[in-house]
């Protein structure tokens, strides 16, 4: 094994079996700790407003890091400032992973012009100062943040439904859609870190030594996949992932 998931109970999609407290599982924490393993966390308090939730479950995050100092956490898939500051200014045994959809949209897309249920996901996407403040982070080549995919795709039925599941079918075009981003800013001496190195670093994995061609070059996002709704359906994306 190398990681374990905590999923709050109640969190998000299928996670109503979750952990109600870190205390129900301290004895497989300590072992975590012991063994060297990292520990995955959902940070979400599904008892507090939906905008809040991530925030309000940082003192829990910094609980659990008092009684377990050598244990490696991460705080998986950072929507807020509050977050991301918990993680830089935390331990070197924290770190954050980022998602293309954090990086991408804010509360106006997700609800400004009329719902749009594809864009719906736990913690839900913030504002943008919030998405700024994520976007600087990954772009500054800060060493324990790194790519996270987060990537759910529920079958477009379920997603347009009277009650929508959560998740962003992200994988199709995350990666593009990161690299658009850090070209555009200016930052492409971080990517490679921020989608290959920093990772693998704070797993204890070795580096990956494939590699993956993308040239400038728009494409256009399918409308749908395999029955579900990829991220940026029907938008253009300036770089493509070059076909072998």
């Amino acid at each position: 094994a190398i990681a374990g998931k905590y999923y709050p109970a109640g969190a998000t999609t299928n996670s109503a079996d979750g952990v109600r407290s870190p205390a129900e599982i301290e004895e497989a924490l300590a072992a975590m700790e012991e063994e060297g393993l990292v520990l995955s966390i959902h940070g979400e308090d599904p008892a507090a407003p939906v905008l809040e939730r991530e925030a309000a479950f940082l003192p829990v995050v910094e609980s659990l890091l008092e009684r377990h100092p050598r244990l490696r956490v991460v705080l998986e898939h950072l929507s807020g400032a509050e977050a991301l500051s918990f993680v830089l200014s935390g331990p070197q045994n924290l770190a954050g992973t980022l998602t293309a959809h954090h990086l991408s949209f804010t509360l106006d897309d997700l609800l400004g012009e009329g719902l749009e249920p594809h864009l719906f996901c736990k913690p839900i996407v913030k504002t943008a100062r919030d998405r700024e403040a994520l976007r600087e982070a990954a772009f500054s080549g800060q060493r324990r943040l790194f790519f996270g995919s987060d990537s759910a795709p529920h079958p477009r039925a379920a997603k347009e439904a009277r009650r929508a599941p959560a998740g962003i079918y992200a994988a199709p075009s995350a990666l593009t859609a990161i690299v658009g981003l850090f070209a555009e800013a200016g930052a492409e001496a971080a990517l490679r870190p921020f989608l290959c190195g920093n990772g693998a670093a704070f797993y204890g994995l070795t580096p990956a030594t494939g590699s993956i061609t993308l040239v400038e070059e728009a494409w256009t996002v399918p409308e749908e996949i395999d029955g579900s709704v990829p991220m940026f359906a029907g938008k253009s994306l300036a770089w493509r992932i070059v076909e072998r």
